[in-house]
């Protein structure tokens, strides 16, 4: 059987995200995301708030701290206040009060580093009305993107002719687009 190659969305790849985004959003009141401040939640977050129109939109980080003992929780909110995402709400989950008990899956165990972490996520999103939370796990690791990339990859789209709105990584104009 030969394989398949899908065809490429005719407006490019982020048009094909938004789209996707738009289509997993549609029937949602309030919709969630998983944020850790890292490029790939922060894109998915950013194409929620394109296509959000008026609804709830909450970003969900729990508290991690990197190799140095920083929190993400700085970087997330100052990320929002930089790229202008003011109407999100900001739900930060502690590791040490909100972890929860990941449920059993037929599917098998969880991969992800803390599934208390995000079982708590996704007990929160739904208590707060989420319809559903995204996140944009997997594509640091499909796109060979190193853990923390997103200040250098936002500075470097600048330096290549972007307008800067993100003071702290001189982000471009075209992710603050609602």
């Amino acid at each position: 059987m030969p394989a398949i190659v899908p065809a490429a969305h005719p407006e490019g790849l982020r048009a094909a995200f938004t789209e996707s985004v738009r289509w997993l959003t549609k029937d949602c009141d309030t919709i969630g995301v998983a944020v850790s401040g890292g490029l790939d939640s922060l894109m998915t977050l950013v194409h929620v708030y394109e296509v959000a129109d008026g609804r709830r939109v909450i970003a969900f980080t729990a508290d991690m701290r990197d190799d140095r003992g920083g929190s993400c929780v700085p970087v997330v909110s100052g990320l929002l206040a930089d790229l202008g995402l003011a109407d999100v709400d900001l739900e930060v989950i502690d590791p040490g009060r909100h972890a929860a008990e990941p449920r059993w899956s037929a599917l098998g165990p969880r991969l992800d580093a803390r599934p208390d972490l995000n079982a708590a996520m996704n007990e929160r999103a739904a208590e707060r009305g989420a319809g559903v939370l995204l996140s944009g796990c997997g594509s640091d690791e499909l796109l060979g993107v190193p853990r923390y990339a997103t200040v250098p990859i936002a500075r470097r789209a600048w330096l290549a002719g972007g307008t800067p709105v993100c003071r702290r990584c001189g982000g471009f104009r075209a992710w603050a687009r609602r």
